[in-house]
């Protein structure tokens, strides 16, 4: 089993398109092109951290579009994702505001999962794996520690490995 990341898909969110200059004429185009780059990387075998902002209307498109993708998927809340409930009921493991995990050989390291980044997330947290900013840049003397943004615009549109995301944090 393969460890997967991703955040800020906005599955039928038209305006998304414009706001982060994504590269999709509409919107159907732009959710199959995910759908499609989604399943091309994760089997069915494969967990995805989903970072928050699944999808617009909860209520009637979260389990339609997790029922299109591959793999298991915990869900960390973000802003525009609705009561946790929906997503339990669409199929998602589980539904977190935030959640430390351990590296996969290293148990002394802990990685951080929030929508948002944190700022000082803590001296025991190596890495803190984030969405919200789409294809913003980081800024203030917060932010000084180690951090990765796994916004659709910075991964290609599509879930990256855990074992990547560590490599290129030097973990």
């Amino acid at each position: 089993m393969k460890v997967f990341f991703i955040s800020d898909t906005h599955f039928d969110h038209k305006n998304i398109i414009a706001y982060t200059s994504r590269p999709f004429p509409d919107v159907e185009t732009m959710n199959q092109k995910l759908i499609d780059r989604w399943n091309e990387t994760v089997a069915e075998g494969d967990l995805v951290y989903f970072l928050g902002d699944f999808c617009m209307r909860p209520k009637q498109n979260a389990r339609r579009f997790r029922r299109l993708l591959n793999g298991s998927i915990i869900l960390i809340k973000g802003n525009h994702d609705g009561k946790a409930a929906i997503y339990l009921e669409a199929g998602f493991l589980e539904v977190h505001k935030r959640l430390v995990i351990e590296h996969p050989e290293r148990n002394d390291v802990k990685i951080l999962l929030t929508h948002r980044a944190q700022p000082n997330p803590g001296a025991d947290i190596a890495l803190n794996i984030h969405g919200h900013i789409h294809d913003s840049a980081l800024s203030g003397e917060n932010y000084t520690g180690r951090y990765f943004n796994v916004s659709v615009e910075n991964i290609g549109y599509r879930p990256v490995e855990l074992r990547r995301l560590l490599e290129l944090a030097g973990i």
